[in-house]
């Protein structure tokens, strides 16, 4: 569970700077996903679920990496369209990727009989795929783009302090 829970770290959080045209995350999302690829290997035995997502989360790790190298080496500069597209991706991405991590998350209350809040998770879960959506279709109004990243960036901590304790737990 440690696993998933650095993985959904490096998913939804988004830190990036700014150089010249060009903006760089310093926290690779292609690191997030092959994190999730190794809990979900894990975990597969608790929950067929994890199983069936396991293979989907090596190939979201190829596909960001390949999106963070053409970022590197300055390619995505001038097709805007193009990166907008693979924004929205990488945001559904996101919001699948929670999605399984909270219906793991709740099968394994079921199998345990303990509570890992699961419910909380799937409550926040709503509202942070609304901000990760919002937040990808809009970045390109600088003021609306800049509150959504900012709420983005409070839920997805708010979302990571619960699935902390529920990885501890």
């Amino acid at each position: 569970m440690v696993r998933i829970f650095w993985g959904m770290a490096f998913v939804l959080l988004d830190i990036q700077i700014k150089i010249g045209e060009r903006t760089l995350g310093l926290i690779p999302d292609w690191l997030g996903y092959w994190w999730l690829f190794r809990g979900f290997w894990e975990l597969e035995d608790e929950w067929d679920g994890f199983r069936k997502w396991r293979n989907p989360a090596a190939g979201l790790a190829v596909y960001s990496g390949m999106l963070y190298i053409l970022e590197l080496l300055e390619l995505t500069v001038r097709q805007e369209f193009a990166l907008w597209v693979a924004g929205l991706i990488a945001a559904a991405a996101a919001v699948a990727a929670v999605r399984i991590v909270v219906n793991g998350i709740r099968h394994l209350e079921k199998s345990y009989g303990r509570e890992l809040q699961g419910t909380k998770l799937g409550n926040l879960w709503v509202y942070l795929a609304v901000l990760l959506v919002l937040h990808a279709l809009l970045r390109w109004m600088p003021l609306v783009g800049t509150v959504c990243a900012v709420a983005e960036t409070v839920l997805a901590l708010c979302w990571l302090a619960v699935l902390y304790g529920t990885a501890k737990a």
